[in-house]
């Protein structure tokens, strides 16, 4: 019986080697992933850490075999733990999704957007109104015009911005293999993106008279893709399309459908309906993107997309102007603070509770 013995517990020490060596790429990724600007090395890390948790599964159970096998007395004890091993993989996708969350989560954000270490990405401002094309009337006191146009045209940068982050979603929908409807969805949601820059950016002009759009964006081309592995391509589109999707999209048309019974500017409001309605169709679409990507990679899936519920914060690290924090400027179509914060707790809890009921059954299982 002793080779046997010395087999098993040989199969199931080669395991656990396995599976903490994956724990340490995981965290020595992140790291890397956070001084260097390189696409290749969170893809490189992470398929490192995949393969080799893979292999872990692969050793334990090997081992558990052996154990079955053998009649040692103290195999009880370690097969348990062999039994469990596979469960570290799922620990780990939850930390990836949490992961994701708290670089997508550092501030109220409208939609989808693209991100490098966490950090919104924006194309500069020239003149121009090739990106304001829509005649608009809108008056306020002459203090604040410049004010007002300022922020509504950081509101068009962030529009202009979800364009290329909705490109970048059909790409990687199509890499994946998705269903034409889940891409017939990011290009509908593109082309009202384009509509909401033309929007903000119009609005702008109203307030001050200046004609000012988007620059080139040469660093759209190289945000961030999706990691090479299948498996974690999926968690982390399932928690990209979670966070910017579902939640801040969802958010921003809570918002904004609430500011349309505050705004006091007619033609603003308006605009602010077709925006409500929106980021409401385009937050239900990053809910069909999860349940894809949950039917597609299942229980590693699951486990991150739990990690990112987890991780959301209680409260937004907000961007809005000093003067716009107390709801001042929400006669003219510019949230304030409370009304971010009051919406915001309700997404949470909603995106939270959806989450759990979407992968309850799975994870259980």
């Amino acid at each position: 019986m002793a080779p046997t013995e010395k087999a098993w517990r040989r199969s199931a020490k080669i395991a656990l080697k396995l599976f903490a060596m994956g724990v340490a790429g995981v965290v020595l990724t992140v790291g890397a992933t956070l001084l260097v600007e390189n696409n290749v090395v969170p893809a490189l890390g992470l398929g490192i850490s995949t393969a080799l948790f893979v292999l872990g599964v692969g050793w334990s159970i090997v081992a558990f075999v052996r154990i079955v096998r053998s009649e040692d007395e103290g195999t009880r004890a370690v097969g348990t733990a062999v039994v469990l091993l596979p469960m570290l993989t799922g620990a780990v996708f939850s930390l990836f999704g949490a992961f994701l969350t708290l670089w997508a989560t550092m501030g109220f954000a409208r939609g989808r957007q693209l991100r490098r270490r966490g950090k919104v990405l924006l194309a500069p401002l020239e003149k121009g109104a090739g990106w304001a094309r829509i005649k608009i009337p809108a008056s306020a006191a002459r203090e604040l015009r410049d004010s007002l146009a300022a922020r509504w045209r950081e509101n068009g940068r962030t529009e202009h911005a979800s364009v290329a982050a909705f490109a970048r979603l059909t790409l990687d929908l199509i890499a994946l293999g998705a269903p034409p409807e889940l891409i017939e969805a990011a290009n509908r949601d593109a082309m009202d993106e384009i509509r909401h820059a033309d929007l903000c950016f119009s609005i702008a002009r109203a307030f001050d008279g200046r004609s000012e759009s988007p620059g080139p964006f040469p660093v759209a081309q190289h945000a961030g893709g999706l990691p090479s592995s299948r498996a974690l391509a999926l968690a982390s589109l399932a928690v990209s399309s979670l966070v910017d999707g579902a939640l801040h999209e969802g958010l921003s048309a809570r918002v904004i459908a609430r500011l349309v019974k505050r705004c006091e500017e007619p033609a603003i409001r308006d605009a602010l309906r077709e925006l409500a309605a929106d980021e409401g169709r385009h937050s239900a679409h990053g809910w069909d993107v999860v349940e894809w990507c949950l039917a597609e990679g299942g229980a590693p899936v699951a486990h991150a997309l739990r990690g990112a519920v987890r991780t959301i914060p209680e409260h937004l690290d907000s961007d809005l102007p000093a003067d716009a924090r107390s709801g001042a400027w929400e006669r003219y179509g510019i949230h304030g603070a409370s009304l971010e914060a009051e919406e915001h707790a309700k997404a949470r809890a909603d995106v939270a509770r959806r989450v759990h009921e979407l992968t309850r059954e799975l994870l259980a299982a």
